[in-house]
């Protein structure tokens, strides 16, 4: 298939290409290069000036056409040609400012989720997830090494997979085994999943020739499977991490001395059981917040999708009687839940402080397509009642 058939540049297709990337997969990923006058869409207006042309990943599987969708879509993009950042270093990939990283989950990998019998690859980079798939491999993506977590605390879509018991293999560069900084993330997110249940081993790649880097695409694209499945995969008890351990160590207690240290956060407050537990709808803006209340029940809808529950605690925020019957009657709520909120509520209204709910949203990292995670920190009478609502729109999870 042509290029112009796949909505893509040439140059990105002949990209594609050499990660061993067929039309099929190609097109089931949706990748497309977008129109010129899509790019201030998707690239600050600095790198618009300097490149030519991107390549996007869609993150959230939908139909592209070739042209830019939604302003609340998730997207990495990848420049031709890379760009300076001035400060010595060369960006090759942009996702739009503001936005947290995501994990990529090809087609295949996205039916393995919830079965923790299927093994699962996790790699670097789009591309390489891609490819293994492909080869039938389920393989997500982080988009760089540490971005497994963002603000010291793991991704949102790292709880979207069932990790219990779950053969997971980390596949990262052949570069990592002699570049110690770039082998420490590799174990701190192999140890992170370890607490979720995990059996987690590193696959060790070997090196190019002269000691070329080697990512998981170009062996793939030059070997089989079953050598891929061959080669050593390592647990994190082996020797060679025994420098990376120590070093792990030390991270983890100087987090948790800077935590302890630290005033308490609104995701700390919200994590102690004492304090109230309050799930929102992602919102377009913080500074939205509050006022808008339920007023959006398909995103309330795809907050209960992407929690994976039914129902969840709700509390008004700052909200009028009139207010929360309102928009509790727009997202399902039965008329005796919304009057419990108001008896709830109406107490503590006074004491709600928007720049603390404002600054748990920005700190939660979870935006559109996730709930976002806001608290306060008041006590109420009878908040262990639980009041459930189901929302009334139909969304697409992310």
């Amino acid at each position: 298939m042509s290029p112009e058939l796949l909505s893509l540049h040439p140059e990105a297709f002949e990209d594609l290409r050499r990660s061993g990337l067929s039309d099929a997969t190609i097109a089931e990923a949706g990748l497309y290069t977008p129109a010129p006058g899509d790019l201030p869409q998707l690239l600050s207006a600095r790198l618009v000036d300097q490149v030519q042309h991107v390549l996007v990943f869609p993150y959230d599987d939908r139909g592209h056409g070739g042209l830019w969708r939604n302003d609340d879509e998730f997207v990495r993009c990848k420049l031709f040609p890379p760009v300076s950042d001035g400060q010595g270093h060369t960006i090759r990939y942009y996702q739009r400012a503001g936005t947290p990283p995501r994990l990529y989950i090809p087609a295949l990998a996205r039916t393995a989720l919830a079965d923790p019998r299927v093994p699962l690859l996790i790699t670097e980079g789009e591309k390489k997830a891609l490819k293994a798939n492909q080869e039938g491999l389920a393989c997500v993506a982080v988009g760089g090494l540490w971005n497994w977590q963002a603000g010291g605390r793991p991704i949102a879509d790292l709880d979207r997979i069932d990790w219990y018991e779950r053969e997971t293999v980390i596949a990262p560069d052949s570069d990592v085994w002699t570049r110690p900084d770039l082998l420490q993330p590799v174990f701190a997110l192999g140890k992170k999943l370890e607490g979720r249940g995990a059996k987690v081993n590193v696959l060790k790649l070997p090196s190019g020739a002269g000691g070329a880097k080697v990512g998981l695409d170009d062996f793939l694209c030059a070997s089989s499977r079953e050598a891929c499945n061959a080669l050593p995969s390592l647990t994190l008890k082996h020797a060679a991490f025994s420098r990376t351990h120590v070093w792990w160590r030390g991270w983890v207690k100087r987090k948790e001395d800077n935590e302890s240290a630290a005033e308490a956060t609104p995701l700390d407050l919200l994590e102690r059981t004492e304090s109230v537990r309050v799930l929102h709808p992602a919102l377009p803006d913080p500074e939205d917040l509050p006022g808008l209340g339920l007023r959006e029940p398909a995103l309330l809808d795809e907050a209960v999708d992407l929690q994976g529950q039914i129902g969840f605690e709700l509390l008004a925020l700052g909200m009028g009687e009139s207010e929360i019957a309102e928009d509790g009657a727009a997202a399902g709520l039965h008329a005796d839940s919304a009057r419990f909120l108001v008896q709830l509520t109406q107490p503590a209204c006074s004491r709600l402080r928007p720049a603390v709910i404002h600054r748990a949203i920005r700190s939660s990292h979870r935006t559109l397509f996730r709930s976002a995670t806001v608290f306060t920190a008041a006590n109420f009478s009878g908040a262990s009642r639980t009041v459930t609502a189901r929302g009334g729109g139909t969304s697409s999870a992310a």
